[in-house]
């Protein structure tokens, strides 16, 4: 629209007439603040800035003819003959995309808010704009003392510093970027954290920070918590294996490679622990596996293990629940080599039917030659009598508990006193002693028997048993 001296509209175009919501005949003629109702205009003031400026702007909220208010932005240019051009832009749409942009930011902040990770928002000049309370709270400061800090001098080391421009430069081509660097916090202490870089499009830069520091000292102690494993499994004489749900070797100690003989990586090479165990005794260890799995919680088991030379050991162990570091269900298993002591065992039982068998001829033979033993404990006074000293007695074996008055009463009374005698003597003699005396035997009646006694002695010489024969 075009204006005269006393800004009263003397031209305008279809454009202004549709912002307005007037009619031409409604609008010539009449001063520029009739034409917007409310506007107050003083018109010397104008001029007198006009003349000065060149050009006035200003924006408004204006009342159009229907009642309603439309945001416009005015330009009044002086045309230098007395008149004036009256420029009137609707700012409706830039309105309504402004409160859009501030809602928008709002939700985005207050999601921010509400987030669990700490986040902070920083301008091309690398100066921290805004903050949640969860940045605050890892960082250990307030609101106050960090907005204004610059990203680069105050929270950077040197390298991850002279980086930043870089990263930056790559965050606009990629639109994001993740990196894990060390953040100082204002009591200058280190914390390890994952930020994910997000350009805002405004020059802005959003930093969501994720904190490491937890992890990595978790990380640290599983570490320390496994060398500690590995250095009891490495150093325990029982082997050791751990067992994956595959029944794949997945750890082996020292014990288990010199026991069967391989190295640790052919071991690990193995596609099936149980190719190690006789086939004999494989569906028995899988038994025990599988129970333990089940919920057993822990089976003890016996099996022979093959060597790589061929040979075949024994081993004795105990099958355990173990959770590997995925959290599958696992074996940890130990085992001992009884080889030895199994053989040892079988030996004994073999001599030990030997034993048998020559203590049954020693009772046939004394029985035949009627032939009685006895054995005196010098240190406990506890006796023994063989079945056939039982007998000469005139007893049932086993039928009273042996000890010297005993002996005594089976003596003929008039033979008792001198064989009492003897028996004392027999004590410190260095050599078999002999002697005769009568027996009473039970139903039989009185026998003569002869007599013999052989002292056992310490390697100090001092007697330890008085054996004897009747």
């Amino acid at each position: 629209m075009i204006l005269n001296q006393r800004f009263e509209v003397t031209y305008i175009n279809d454009a202004a007439l549709a912002l307005s919501g007037y009619e031409p005949d409604e609008v010539l003629g009449h001063s520029y603040g009739e034409f917007w109702p409310g506007f107050e205009l003083d018109a010397e003031r104008a001029a007198r800035q006009l003349e000065e400026l060149g050009s006035i702007r200003f924006r408004r909220d204006d009342r159009r003819k229907d009642g309603s208010f439309i945001a416009i932005e005015h330009n009044v240019i002086a045309l230098g003959d007395g008149s004036y051009l009256g420029v009137a832009h609707d700012l409706t749409a830039a309105v309504e995309a402004e409160n859009e942009l501030r809602q928008s930011e709002e939700r985005f902040r207050r999601t921010l808010e509400r987030g669990p990770d700490a986040a902070v928002i920083f301008n091309a000049d690398l100066r921290i704009e805004y903050a949640n309370d969860a940045v605050l709270e890892l960082l250990g400061t307030t609101r106050a003392e960090l907005i204004g800090w610059t990203v680069d001098d105050d929270w950077l080391n040197t390298a991850d510093r002279e980086r930043l421009p870089v990263e930056l430069q790559e965050l606009q081509r990629t639109g994001s970027r993740q990196v894990i660097r060390e953040v100082s916090r204002p009591d200058r202490s280190l914390i390890t954290a994952e930020h994910n870089l997000t350009p805002l499009g405004d020059g802005r830069y959003l930093d969501v920070i994720h904190n490491l520091t937890p992890q990595l000292e978790a990380k640290a102690e599983l570490r320390e918590s496994e060398q500690q494993f590995r250095t009891v499994v490495a150093t325990v004489p029982n082997a050791i294996v751990i067992i994956d749900d595959q029944q794949r070797l997945i750890l082996v100690n020292e014990a288990l490679t010199a026991m069967l003989g391989y190295t640790k990586e052919e071991l690990l090479a193995f596609e099936h622990g149980t190719l190690l165990v006789h086939p004999d005794d494989r569906q028995r260890l899988v038994r025990a596996a599988n129970a333990v799995r089940d919920g057993a919680g822990r089976s003890e088991f016996s099996a022979r293990l093959l060597r790589k030379d061929g040979t075949t050991i024994e081993v004795e162990g105990l099958l355990s629940d173990f959770r590997l570091v995925d959290c599958r269900k696992g074996l940890f298993a130990q085992a001992r080599d009884v080889t030895a002591r199994l053989a040892a065992q079988r030996d004994a039982q073999v001599a030990l039917r030997a034993l048998g068998a020559s203590e049954a001829r020693l009772a046939r033979a004394q029985a035949i030659a009627a032939i009685g033993c006895w054995e005196l404990d010098l240190a406990t006074g506890s006796m023994w009598w063989s079945d056939e000293l039982f007998r000469l007695f005139g007893l049932r074996p086993g039928s009273v508990t042996p000890d010297r008055e005993r002996l005594l009463e089976a003596v003929h009374p008039d033979d008792r006193e001198r064989i009492d005698d003897w028996l004392r003597q027999a004590v410190s003699a260095t050599a078999e002693t002999f002697m005769h005396g009568r027996v009473m035997s039970g139903p039989v009646g009185e026998l003569r028997a002869r007599w013999h006694t052989e002292v056992s002695r310490d390697r100090a010489g001092e007697p330890l048993q008085v054996l004897g024969t009747v």
